[in-house]
């Protein structure tokens, strides 16, 4: 239901915002030791295979247990047909 105008509203525990927040960043996995936590990557699905196939995997892997990545699908798509996610799940991406 709906809180009347004028409800105060109640404080958000700071753990809880700190999972809430997240702020995009350009950079190449393995090369951020020095961003913060809510820091992520967003990669279209051809860039991001790039880093799939290549000695960067490993990289990007660790990467991933400390940093969220973000999978879209690639703008050379012109069909409604989805992308494999698999790869880019095996390498702990989203």
């Amino acid at each position: 239901a709906a809180k009347p105008p004028g409800t105060p509203v109640e404080p958000i525990s700071a753990e809880f915002a700190q999972l809430l927040y997240l702020q995009n960043q350009r950079t190449v996995p393995g090369e951020e030791p020095h961003l913060p936590r809510h820091y992520m990557t967003s990669f279209d699905e051809i860039a991001a295979m790039k880093y799939c196939t290549s000695e960067m995997s490993s990289r990007w892997i660790k990467h991933n247990l400390d940093f969220l990545t973000r999978i879209y699908p690639g703008n050379a798509r012109l069909d409604s047909s989805n992308y494999d996610p698999v790869p880019f799940w095996q390498i702990g991406a989203q």
